[in-house]
């Protein structure tokens, strides 16, 4: 501060004293409003990728379209009736629903296990995470195209190495059967949500004290009953996390189905996504496909609810 304002200062105190309140007030707007601008550019990113989108396919769903997606009136209910009708609706249905169950579920126990295995000093342990992993770092597409390989019913080595041990006597088509089609798909399912799984439950596994455990040791539990009255219920809020988060992605999971099977044979592997893809980019009937992706919406958002309700009820037992 210079010699001269410090004497205006002491000659006079009134303006000095409000030159700190206005401080003081500059202060106060710059705290309140900088959070909101450091909020603002994901907001608008959220807004431009997420709501505008789903906004625009809810009124796509109840509005006529025509074949290039331009919209000729709304208040057309017309799509939601016709996608009730729309032939094999019920057994894409229960695909979805055996998809989710099976690729979640078994996921979910398989890297409990992988989960619960890295969390003790066991040899190797840098290695078998990386190797655990690796399968979420690759592209999801690139991996599903190397499976598409293995199975393939001529040049694929799981043929070669059945046909070696006697298993099989000819080349089996593992993409042309409705039966080991499902089975394909539903085994590449599982082995992509393993490693989320084992990577967030790992890190929930970390984060319980081994003193715990050395209390259960010292009081005579084995390993199952550590688990089911220790580690189970401090990894509750964990475990509601990851079935949420892995039923939302199973749900909407397009490249594994579309890259190995496009939904067939005779639709026999098809979902909910990919009969929406087929809607919009094959049949070219926009509306139908808005209609099914709102309900497939509706479909995600009750059972978030719900299960988020059992997981609550739950906490409060």
């Amino acid at each position: 501060m210079s010699l001269q304002a410090e004497l205006n200062r002491k000659m006079n105190p009134a303006n000095s004293g409000k030159q700190k309140v206005n401080e003081r007030g500059k202060t106060r707007i710059l705290h309140t409003v900088l959070p909101y601008a450091l909020v603002l550019p994901l907001l608008l990113l959220i807004f431009v990728t997420i709501v505008y989108p789903m906004f625009q396919t809810l009124l796509q769903s109840v509005s006529k379209l025509n074949r290039i997606g331009r919209t000729q009136s709304v208040g057309y209910w017309g799509n939601y009736k016709s996608v009730v009708h729309l032939d094999g609706l019920g057994m894409v249905l229960g695909q979805t629903a055996l998809w989710v169950a099976v690729t979640v579920g078994v996921a979910f126990v398989l890297a409990y296990l992988l989960a619960l295995q890295l969390n003790t000093k066991m040899r190797f342990h840098g290695f078998a995470y990386a190797m655990v992993v690796l399968p979420w770092a690759a592209p999801l597409s690139i991996a599903v195209l190397c499976w598409m390989w293995i199975f393939h019913g001529e040049l694929g080595p799981l043929n070669e190495i059945l046909k070696y041990f006697h298993i099989i006597g000819e080349n089996h088509q593992w993409l042309g059967t409705a039966r080991s089609a499902m089975i394909t798909v539903l085994a590449v399912g599982v082995w992509s949500n393993i490693s989320f799984i084992v990577v967030t439950l790992l890190a929930g596994l970390q984060t319980i004290s081994p003193e715990i455990y050395e209390a259960a040791s010292l009081d005579g539990a084995g390993a199952v009953k550590t688990f089911f009255k220790f580690t189970w219920p401090l990894m509750r809020s964990v475990n509601q996390l990851v079935i949420v988060l892995s039923v939302l992605w199973s749900f909407n999971a397009f490249p594994i189905i579309w890259i190995l099977t496009k939904g067939g044979p005779a639709s026999h592997t098809e979902t909910l996504v990919t009969l929406i893809y087929k809607l919009s980019f094959v049949k070219i009937d926009f509306g139908q496909a808005a209609a099914l992706s709102s309900f497939t919406f509706l479909i995600m958002v009750v059972f978030t609810v719900i299960y988020f309700m059992i997981g609550r009820e739950g906490k409060q037992a």
